[in-house]
């Protein structure tokens, strides 16, 4: 359980981060920086959420374990 309130805690710096980064798109549409920051910084925002997106799925199928582990152990 310990594991699984780490993960959430992880995945909500996450969702804090990627708020932060909405915020600064708001102010770059108010103030656009160059096309070579714009690039960098979609990339790095891409990679953000292509991991964000593997840890969801990896938090996903470790609940599902848990829950499959529970259901085989009750009807033991």
């Amino acid at each position: 359980m310990a594991d699984f309130e780490a993960t959430l805690r992880e995945l909500d710096q996450k969702i804090m981060r990627m708020q932060q980064t909405i915020a600064r798109l708001q102010e770059d549409h108010a103030n656009p920086p160059t096309q070579e920051v714009r690039e960098a910084r979609l990339q790095q925002e891409t990679d953000d959420l292509n991991n964000l997106v593997a840890e969801h799925d990896a938090l996903t199928i470790a609940m599902q374990t848990i829950t499959l582990g529970q259901i085989e152990g009750a009807g033991q």
